[in-house]
């Protein structure tokens, strides 16, 4: 967490390499509750977002204050932590699409939707 709070993408990437938890939770007064990404939109961290991301951070993971990290990055006017998370909710939207247009059920359902028949 500290390493995202600095913006040091080297050092982000080194401890992934290392096989850091891409979406732990900060905790003892660093980050508390947030995850890396969060941490990295609230900032404006664009290259650490796109690190993270890489490694496949959880995308719709929220912070400690209610907010996803596309949600933290408008809220702060940072339109560069935007850009790397658009692009992949962006690719998650068109695989969904394709899913559907192939016939395919979606995986998951709204809790409060009947099961299938």
């Amino acid at each position: 967490h500290l390493a995202t709070i600095r913006k040091d993408v080297r050092m982000v990437k080194l401890l992934l390499a290392h096989g850091a938890q891409v979406d732990a939770r900060g905790l003892n007064g660093v980050g508390d509750g947030w995850t890396p990404l969060c941490l990295a939109a609230r900032s404006g961290a664009a290259d650490v977002a796109k690190a993270l991301l890489s490694a496949r951070a959880n995308v719709h993971a929220i912070s400690a204050n209610g907010n996803t990290a596309l949600e933290i990055a408008t809220i702060n006017g940072s339109r560069k932590a935007c850009q790397p998370v658009l692009e992949v909710l962006q690719v998650e939207m068109v695989a969904s699409v394709l899913q559907i247009a192939l016939g395919h059920q979606p995986a998951r359902r709204p809790a409060s939707a009947p099961p299938p028949p």
